[in-house]
């Protein structure tokens, strides 16, 4: 038995094994990484939207009662739901945010979120982590219903 060491095939298989299976875990890791990624870009329209949906309400009190940019805050936040924490989105209010204006009111919602996948964050996220920013706009309707419904203005 005195094989030559370049003779000795045993374990050929392993080494095409890992040449044929890199791509396939490249592949899937990035495409888990892309659909976490395009589940926080969902979550950071629909807070978006929530923040402009809140920042109608609020933005119309007559009295200027209350925090509109904390009510606006918290509820962008709870459109994240248990990912609120990792993300933690902030809403900026733009347009017209008070009882006078009959203007549209506009919420950007801005999060770094976290690109946790190895080797995934790496071909999706080009590092660990991703800004991602949504805007949406609704229309500021209660200064109108306040000064048809005798509201008191500013």
């Amino acid at each position: 038995m005195n094989r030559s060491f370049f003779a000795d095939a045993r374990g050929a298989v392993i080494a095409e094994f890992m040449v044929a299976v890199t791509p396939f875990l490249m592949i899937f890791f990035a495409t888990a990484q892309f659909s976490t990624l395009s589940v926080a870009k969902l979550l950071t329209q629909h807070a978006a939207f929530t923040g402009a949906r809140a920042a109608m309400v609020v933005c119309s009190d007559p009295q200027g009662q209350g925090d509109a940019q904390g009510t606006i805050q918290r509820a962008a936040t709870l459109a994240y739901g248990p990912a609120g924490s990792v993300a933690s989105p902030t809403a900026t209010i733009s347009g017209g945010c008070d009882a006078v204006s009959q203007g549209p009111v506009t919420v950007q919602v801005t999060t770094n979120f976290p690109c946790s996948i190895p080797l995934g964050n790496l071909l999706v996220c080009q590092g660990t982590s991703k800004t991602l920013t949504a805007t949406a706009t609704m229309p500021n309707q209660g200064s109108q219903a306040n000064a048809i419904w005798g509201g008191g203005g500013k």
